[in-house]
């Protein structure tokens, strides 16, 4: 039985996927449900099926991935997601400082995901990320009746100052798909807004909330696929990590994450039957990754279009 889903998957819905075709033939599949009780054994033969000649999956956890591997898929290792175990948690003395100076003038409430919408609409709009061009199909980037909404509110302004959205990855187990701050808001607020979620999670008896993947922070892994010398696909990797960096924080990222002291788990690329250069370029268009890369302005938009 799949108890984790990969990332940005929904557990618990019937058995669905979307993807985009690439030009070799396979399939970039971005999005999956499972049903509860789906056998792990089956996943392979599902994927097989919805895409004969290849298919590429991400945000894979471990026994998954291992799992995926001896059907003879291809397992790429490109970063970590941070855990938070419910159970026992404890948060550190900064950090409470920090919820602390977030409080205050604050309301923090959970509401419904899909009448939220113009919330996350208006948060994203006045955050830093409105500078950059927006990144699809990595994370659910649209609100759903299967997600829960948490946001934060300034009692003094009456404004939306930050939002965060969780989709369900397992039996007790979610997964934040956005965590979004507007730039006025107050020191704390987002680490205010985290530590109400994880608490109210808490007392329904889940059993743990992933922070989301910190791409590129690990070497490339190719272990699970036999593979223990690097490859033109994992320098390709490495090299582009490199190149986001000016847009894309990583450090920051991962700086951010570790107030929570999560525990920190590999998850993987996986393709059946091995991901190309190529295939990595295309679905950066697709995604619009390659609006973080330092590209020229006219080969950016062209590419931008025709993905």
């Amino acid at each position: 039985m799949i108890t984790s889903t990969p990332l940005s998957w929904d557990y618990g819905c019937a058995k669905g996927f979307s993807s985009i075709r690439l030009t070799d033939g396979k399939s970039f599949i971005y999005y999956g449900s499972i049903e509860e009780g789906f056998p792990i054994s089956n996943l392979f033969p599902s994927l097989k099926a919805l895409s004969p000649k290849g298919f590429i999956i991400r945000g894979v956890p471990k026994q998954l991935a291992i799992t995926l591997a001896k059907n003879g898929c291809m397992a790429l290792g490109l970063g970590a997601h941070a855990i938070i175990r419910l159970n026992d948690f404890v948060p550190s003395k900064s950090l409470s400082a920090l919820e602390w100076r977030g409080l205050r003038k604050a309301e923090l409430k959970e509401d419904y995901p899909v009448s939220c919408r113009h919330i996350a609409s208006y948060v994203l709009s006045r955050s830093r990320l409105s500078k950059y061009v927006q990144i699809e199909k990595l994370f659910q980037t649209e609100l759903t009746e299967s997600q829960r909404f948490f946001f934060a509110r300034c009692l003094k302004t009456g404004k939306c100052d930050a939002y965060i959205s969780l989709s369900r990855c397992g039996p007790k187990k979610w997964h934040i798909e956005q965590m979004v701050r507007s730039c006025d808001a107050p020191v704390g607020r987002m680490e205010a807004l985290l530590l109400h979620a994880i608490r109210k999670l808490y007392k329904e008896n889940q059993e743990s909330l992933s922070l989301g993947e910190v791409p590129f922070h690990i070497k490339p892994d190719l272990s699970l696929s036999g593979c223990l010398r690097s490859s033109a696909i994992g320098l390709s990797a490495y090299v582009a990590s490199l190149a986001i960096r000016h847009r894309y924080n990583i450090t920051g990222l991962y700086n951010f994450k570790r107030k929570f002291t999560p525990l920190w788990e590999k998850v993987y690329w996986i393709a059946w039957p091995r991901l190309t250069v190529i295939n990595l370029f295309e679905i950066s268009c697709f995604t619009k990754v390659i609006g973080l890369l330092p590209i020229p302005a006219f080969i950016l938009k062209r590419h931008l279009k025709s993905s």
